[in-house]
Formats: C-alpha cells, sequence, structure tokens
C-alpha cells in the first residue's frame, strides 16, 4: 500500500530536518497533537518499510567505503593539472572529473585581481585537496598492515628473582 501525501511528507522530514526526530517530523508534515502522531506513525509497518528503504538507498556498502577511501588516498595534484603547449601548468578540472577525482578536493576558491588600465585581469584558483594520510591510515588497518605498539612493562624496583621470572615468562609465550 502507497503512503499518503502526509505519510511520505512525515518520513522525508524525519530523515531530513528532523534528523529522526518523530514529533518534529510530525509537525512539520501538518499533523495534529504530532507527539502522539509521530508514535503511532513510526510504529506502522509500511512508514518502518518507508524509513528502511530510504536508510538502505542512502547507505554504503563495505566495498564502496573502501573504494572511497581508495580514491581519496590515491587523488594527488597531477590528476589537477594539465600543461599547456608552452609547458606553463594549469589547473584542469574537466581531467579531474574525468577522472572522477574532484571528491578529493577539500578548498576551491576563485578570485580575480584587477590590474587596471588596459590590462587583463588576472585569474586567480586555489585548489586544497583533503589530506590522504587519514584514509591510507584506515585502508591499512584494514589490510591488517598495522601492528599495535606493545606496551613498555616497568620493571624498575622488581628484584632479579622476579626479573628471571618475568624473562621465563615471556620465552614460554614466544615458543
Amino acid at each position: 500500500m502507497a503512503l499518503k501525501t502526509r505519510e511520505r511528507l512525515f518520513v522525508t522530514y524525519y530523515l531530513g530536518k528532523a534528523e529522526g526526530n518523530g514529533t518534529l517530523a510530525a509537525t512539520m508534515a501538518g499533523y495534529g497533537n504530532p507527539a502522539v502522531a509521530a508514535s503511532r506513525l513510526i510504529r506502522r509497518d509500511k512508514i518502518r518499510q518507508a524509513i528502511d528503504a530510504r536508510l538502505d538507498k542512502a547507505a554504503m556498502d563495505a566495498d564502496e567505503v573502501l573504494a572511497r577511501l581508495s580514491d581519496l588516498g590515491r587523488t594527488d595534484m597531477s590528476d589537477f593539472v594539465s600543461m599547456s603547449p608552452k609547458g606553463v601548468p594549469g589547473l584542469d578540472l574537466d581531467k579531474a572529473r574525468r577522472k572522477g577525482k574532484l571528491a578529493g578536493v577539500k578548498k576551491l576558491k576563485a578570485s580575480r585581481i584587477d590590474r587596471g588600465g588596459n590590462l587583463d585581469p588576472i585569474e586567480i584558483v586555489e585548489v586544497e585537496l583533503h589530506n590522504p594520510v587519514p584514509a591510507l591510515a584506515l585502508l591499512a588497518k584494514y589490510h591488517g598492515l598495522t601492528a599495535e605498539t606493545p606496551a613498555i612493562e616497568d620493571l624498575s624496583g622488581k628484584t632479579e628473582a622476579e626479573l628471571e621470572e618475568i624473562a621465563r615468562d615471556k620465552g614460554r609465550r614466544r615458543t
């Protein structure tokens, strides 16, 4: 059974502007007595199914997360620069778009300097990429490439007998 207009609005607001607040979503969708309406709506199977379907559609699966992290880790300025026939480097956003690298852009700022008179203005474009290190660190951890640093035990104040016992225990654990 399809959702009625206000039910669709409730689901849209619940997942959007209301940020999971049922009472606020019911208010925004135009329900009278929104707290009661939200409680009733959220328990209805078709509303739950609509919410779950929208969440499933929006969620990334593990492969997509890994692919996006990999893309961020591989993005560098060479994806955004092309050389002119005279050997002058220039920003090439079309190249980055074709390579699927625009998600790596953290900040893009364009400005213009007017030089006055008959001189053409100077166009300046600044590009800042996301730092790839956090993405690479997450990928390294996922692939088991990082080792936890072992804790260093404080042995000060131990007797010679205690130190010998600790050494024997550590030797047994290695074999």
